[in-house]
């Protein structure tokens, strides 16, 4: 080797360093006649040109791996780019999109390749346009970052809103304009989070009920407007309040030593206490008090609700006491007799209910005003308590009603007794204004007492049974009654009967049957009257003056009348569609029917519904509802005459009263009662009636027709006294349309 060589090789130690030298000297000794190598020279050549082969194969293969494990790392930044859960894009100055990932796509509305090229401007909502734009004018090629809070435009999926931020890229070879790389990361949920917070402290701050908020160890960090205004405090200035700065002494140590240590044990306590007032008086409250944890399960907060009761304990009052005479209302009297029931079952007395009412209280109000009225029913108050032991209750029920309950009673005699006492202590004199006034009082009573089976009643079920017996003493007009098991039979079967007039009217289960009004000379029919009917599919027939008044009673005439009426009219077109001839059809209507103010309305409509014309139909009217007829009545009536419906009296001679309000009122016919008609023919005093009904009805311009003939002679006596027209069984009975 020579000098050279040495010096060559000794530079480097490395197979890639030496390479140069050998090749440089191969070089050399090539361009030489070969002749004039000796063959070691040769020998060496062909190594070292073997060495510098294997050296260049070895040195492509590390390039290669260099390059796969490049290759590898792109792909694996592109795929994390690409589909990464923040959104990533590039732009130029002009926010024109260069590259733009699979979030960044899908928070703007569209997919990465629909959207290079175009601005992102496009994208922002109107109302964030100013804020991107303000955004773009700070990007510069070597500024640093940048953010910006932006609203896009509404996709379908709701308005989103973004977290954008910017960094310079550096530019590239060819690059005139500048880009930059652009993250996008959704913070939609974060910012409906502050606006459900700033709406809920609005709403706190907006509340009529005192709220608070103080730290961990009670010291007041915020109050609303109404916490402000009722106690007094500076807005914003609480340095050195604490949770129960607000409260009189006594409340204050029931939130520290009950409520702080309830609340911090189970998250909540609830109680009353008081809070002060900003002029230093204090006002009962309902106080919730909650102790908030945070994430390490430690109290952070606490938060409490106070709602002054000042006006609740008013409203209490009202509910529970009779503001007139200042006696326990009928609520208050429940309550009472329901524990005194339940009393009872342990102790073994019995427990009896006492209601009275004043017999035609409305003629005090009437004749002396409602404020005697009032003046009377708070003395009867001031009586009846006096009456009665200390432990038992006197309550006012409503109107000129009022309630006894005795506790501790063990016979009836002992309970009669006492409601003879109460009798005479009600109705002793007393001085109205300059008026002395003796009211007269009925009583009903019910009993509970050891003798009885051992189960709760019901205090309801009591007050019930002994005004059913204040009815009873009222129509009987004696002082008082016991509620008895015949009451008790009569009450249940009136609310079955109810309960099943109810189905029948749901299930078509009524008929209506008619009977034929007559001409008294010929016998001809030339009328009918309409006569509902109850086959029930059990008891048989029953008769109308047995569910009737139920139904009246019961708030079921309306729809029993509007039945009835649409029925009769219906059947009425159909016999002058068949060619049958007849003057009218006649129903009866009582009085809530009369009383409806959509009667008239309603009377018209069904005319219309089922074509039957209107001077076809005539309304009967008891006589008791028109002796004393109302303003109402009278409109009602002649509204429906107006239409050219007639109107009958029934039952003509039963109302007990003057016969004044004929003239005025809007009638076309009156109906005698049938108890007028029986036994007419040797009656001189009811064919004496008959005759000055008849010519009372005539000089009134008013026909009369006769109820209940049932023999020739009665029907020969009427005609005799001038009455043309009647009805009843010697005609025809009531029988249905088939």
């Amino acid at each position: 080797m020579t000098e050279r060589d040495e010096r060559d090789e000794g530079a480097s130690s490395g197979p890639w360093e030496r390479w140069p030298a050998r090749h440089h000297l191969a070089q050399e000794d090539l361009r030489r006649d070969p002749a004039s190598l000796d063959p070691a020279r040769l020998l060496e050549l062909a190594q070292a040109l073997q060495a510098a082969h294997l050296e260049l194969d070895h040195r492509f293969e590390q390039l290669r791996a260099a390059y796969e494990e490049i290759t590898s790392l792109c792909d694996g930044y592109r795929v994390l780019f690409e589909y990464a859960p923040i959104g990533y894009l590039v732009m130029d100055a002009t926010g024109r999109i260069a590259h733009i990932n699979h979030c960044a796509a899908d928070l703007l509305g569209s997919n990465p390749q629909a959207l290079l090229g175009n601005r992102v401007t496009g994208h922002i909502h109107a109302a964030s346009l100013e804020d991107w734009a303000a955004f773009q004018q700070q990007l510069t090629p070597r500024g640093g970052r940048h953010e910006a809070t932006l609203r896009l435009v509404d996709d379908g999926r709701g308005q989103r809103v973004v977290q954008c931020q910017a960094l310079p890229e550096p530019k590239g070879e060819g690059e005139d304009l500048p880009r930059y790389q652009v993250t996008l990361m959704e913070v939609t949920d974060w910012y409906r989070t502050l606006e459900e917070r700033d709406q809920l402290l609005q709403t706190v701050e907006a509340a009529p009920i005192c709220i608070g908020y103080a730290d961990a160890r009670g010291r007041v960090l915020h109050q609303n407007f109404a916490f402000d205004r009722e106690t007094g405090a500076t807005p914003g200035d609480f340095p050195n309040d604490t949770i129960d700065s607000y409260h009189p002494a006594w409340a204050a140590r029931k939130v520290r030593e009950e409520a702080l240590p309830e609340a911090a044990r189970t998250g909540i306590w609830q109680g009353e206490t008081a809070i002060l007032r900003a002029d230093g008086s204090s006002a009962p409250a309902w106080q919730t008090l909650l102790a908030h944890r945070d994430w390490k399960g430690e109290i952070s907060t606490y938060s409490t609700l106070i709602q002054d009761l000042t006006q609740f304990r008013a409203l209490e009052a009202l509910l529970y006491e009779d503001p007139l005479t200042e006696l326990p209302n009928r609520m208050v009297f429940l309550d009472r007799l329901d524990q005194a029931l339940l009393r009872r079952t342990e102790s073994g007395h019995g427990v009896a209910v006492i209601v009275l009412d004043v017999w035609d209280f409305r003629s005090v109000n009437n004749a002396l005003g409602n404020e005697a009225g009032d003046e009377l029913l708070h003395l009867l108050g001031q009586r009846l308590t006096q009456a009665v032991a200390e432990a038992d209750t006197v309550a006012r029920i409503g109107g000129d009603a009022f309630a006894i309950l005795l506790c501790g009673v063990s016979h009836s005699d002992q309970v009669s007794s006492m409601a003879r006492s109460v009798i005479r202590v009600a109705e002793a004199p007393c001085m109205l204004g300059e008026m002395e006034y003796t009211v007269r009082v009925h009583l009903g009573i019910s009993t509970y007492f050891h003798t009885a089976p051992v189960h709760y009643c019901r205090g309801q079920a009591l007050l019930e049974w002994a005004d059913a017996a204040r009815r009873e003493a009222e129509q009987e007009g004696v002082h008082y009654r016991f509620y008895s098991e015949e009451s008790s039979r009569r009450d249940f079967e009136r609310m079955k009967l109810t309960t099943e007039l109810r189905r029948a009217l749901a299930e078509g289960e009524l008929e209506l049957h008619y009977q034929t009004q007559c001409d008294l000379d010929s016998s001809k029919a030339f009328a009918y009257e309409a006569l509902v009917r109850w086959p029930h599919p059990e008891r048989g027939w029953i008769p109308p003056a047995e569910f009737v008044p139920v139904a009246e009673q019961n708030g079921l005439m309306g729809e029993l009348g509007g039945w009835v009426l649409e029925r009769a009219c219906a059947d009425a077109a159909d016999w002058l569609a068949r060619g049958r001839e007849f003057r009218r059809v006649g129903i009866n209507v009582a009085a809530p029917q009369l009383m409806d103010p959509e009667f008239p309305r309603q009377v018209q409509e069904t005319l219309e519904r089922t074509g039957l014309p209107a001077d076809r139909l005539e309304i009967e009217i008891t006589e008791s509802l028109v002796v004393t007829p109302g303003k109402e009545v009278f409109e009602r009536l002649a509204a429906l005459r107006v239409q050219g419906i007639s109107v009958a009296v029934d039952d003509f001679g039963t109302g007990y009263s003057a016969l004044s309000y004929l003239v005025d009122l809007p009638v076309d016919r009156l109906k005698i009662d049938r108890s007028f008609v029986q036994g007419v023919a040797e009656s001189a005093r009811k064919r004496a009636i008959i005759r000055t009904v008849v010519s009372l009805s005539r000089a009134l311009g008013l026909e009369t027709v006769a109820e209940g003939i049932e023999y020739e002679t009665e029907r020969e006596a009427l005609y005799a006294e001038g009455c043309r027209q009647g009805q009843g069984y010697l005609f025809a009975r009531p029988a249905a349309v088939s």
